[in-house]
């Protein structure tokens, strides 16, 4: 990535961090923007989300139905001739190094 693209991508994220914290529907989920990838021509932006609920059942509509309000946040705060297309993925991580964890603490 360019320093440009590293930049917007810095600034969109520091967006949809805050715009997550300020929106907390469900007291019992924490919802995290991991990291945000932005194509070279800013069009596109992947944001990568860690929801940590105990209905993980239903992330990716949780995820639906967060990406209208995201876009719209950071269409109202970036700093930027147009704004990218968010495209919101759930990002496995969190749980997966969980699992690696608990894992590792029966051996």
């Amino acid at each position: 990535m360019s320093l440009r693209t590293d930049k917007v991508a810095s600034e969109i994220q520091e967006i949809v961090a805050e715009a997550l914290s300020l929106r907390r529907d469900r007291a019992d989920e924490l919802i995290t923007a991991t990291r945000v990838e932005v194509t070279p021509d800013l069009r596109q932006a992947w944001v990568y989300v860690s929801i940590l609920s105990p209905n993980s059942a239903d992330s990716q509509q949780r995820l639906d139905e967060l990406t209208s309000f995201l876009q719209a946040q950071v269409a109202q705060r970036l700093r930027s001739k147009f704004t990218p297309k968010l495209q919101l993925r759930l990002d496995e991580s969190a749980k997966y190094a969980d699992e690696i964890s608990r894992k590792l603490k029966k051996l």
